[in-house]
């Protein structure tokens, strides 16, 4: 975690100017990247708190803190500002920070050690206006005091007066961790407008200006790590189980309606032929001989059909029964033709008699 320091040193020479702080040294530089990205939001000679993020980096600034001692060339007295840059994973040290910084801002007996401990980590200098104790500014040591917890924090925006706000911001940031999102999440200061807060979209910003609060009563939220609130991480597995079960049924699904295979049609050479059979004729499509019988000739035979598929076979229709009806007048009619043929014959016969009596008879009177 990186460490810098705004002050300066009692000369004229030495005036106000950062540096950074480590183990083994510490060198003047420019004002630090996200500090000159978000001091504006800040009245920054008065006691005044930010907690901002910004490209996963994440910044406490401390400003307008007093020396207990020291002053400039013209009596005045020099103000310390620190800010400790970290990443998320620093969030709760931060956090532990603010919550002393802010106490110390409440009250002057609610945590003197702060400014006590910052102020004593400041020493003028000659050459270089001021030195700083490195150990004495290490942030898990200035953060060990405080306890915090990881509950998730309530997403509405709020605003209001310094003041009268102070001690509920103090309770939520011992309780809840930091929205997950960038930009300016906390403002403490003494002299800003609440438009300037409201454009900047502060989560949580206080001011003395304020004067029509915008405080919504806090949400009482279960204890969760920073994945989100209960609500969201059991929306999240019913969301789970619900592809889970949609996946499984969509298997089985396919499963029970894939089709079966059928067995392969056999080919036409496998295939049984039906031999055609042919109906009787009725007594009036038979033709009859000249002796009035019925024909008995058999239909000329045909060749064997080819073998063939059987989409191309024809149905053959085979009779269940013989037509009896046709067969009785076949046998009426050859009885009748009978009897007329021995009739005619009995007549020639009596005809020849008779005309042989005649002879005889007139060979006689002769």
């Amino acid at each position: 975690m990186k460490i810098y320091i705004l002050s300066r040193g009692v000369s004229e020479k030495h005036d106000y100017c950062w540096q950074q702080i480590d183990k083994n040294s510490q060198q003047q530089v420019n004002e630090p990247i996200l500090v000159k990205k978000f001091k504006h939001l800040l009245q920054t000679e008065a006691p005044s708190l930010l907690l901002a993020r910004e490209s996963r980096e994440l910044l406490l600034l401390v400003t307008g803190m007093r020396a207990s001692e020291r002053t400039d060339f013209m009596g005045r007295t020099i103000r310390n500002s620190v800010a400790w840059v970290g990443e998320d994973v620093n969030e709760p040290i931060l956090r532990a920070i603010a919550v002393r910084a802010l106490q110390s801002f409440l009250s002057e007996d609610e945590d003197p050690s702060l400014k006590k401990e910052i102020d004593d980590a400041v020493q003028p200098h000659e050459n270089e206006g001021f030195k700083v104790d490195f150990e004495a500014l290490k942030a898990h040591k200035i953060a060990e005091p405080i306890s915090v917890e990881e509950s998730a924090p309530d997403p509405r925006r709020k605003i209001g007066k310094s003041d009268k706000r102070v001690s509920e911001l103090v309770e939520e940031l011992k309780e809840c961790h930091l929205p997950n999102k960038e930009g300016p999440l906390v403002v403490f200061t003494g002299i800003k407008a609440k438009s300037a807060l409201e454009q900047a979209e502060v989560w949580r910003g206080l001011s003395n200006l304020v004067e029509v609060e915008d405080w919504p009563a806090q949400k009482k939220i279960g204890r969760v790590g920073k994945g989100g609130s209960q609500a969201d991480k059991t929306g999240k597995i019913i969301i789970i189980l619900i592809i889970s079960i949609s996946l499984i049924a969509l298997t089985v699904f396919l499963l029970i309606s894939e089709p079966k295979k059928e067995p392969s049609k056999q080919s036409g050479n496998d295939q049984k032929e039906v031999p055609a059979q042919i109906l009787p004729q009725k007594d009036s499509e038979q033709p009859k001989s000249p002796t009035g019988l019925p024909s008995t000739a058999q239909p000329e035979s045909q060749p064997s059909p080819s073998p063939t598929t059987e989409s191309e076979k024809a149905p053959v229709q085979v009779p269940s029964e013989v037509n009896s009806e046709s067969l009785l007048e076949t046998e009426e009619g050859t009885s009748q033709s009978q009897f007329i043929k021995q009739g005619e014959e009995s007549s020639r016969l009596s005809e020849e008699s008779v005309k042989a009596n005649e002879s005889e008879t007139s060979s006689s009177g002769a």
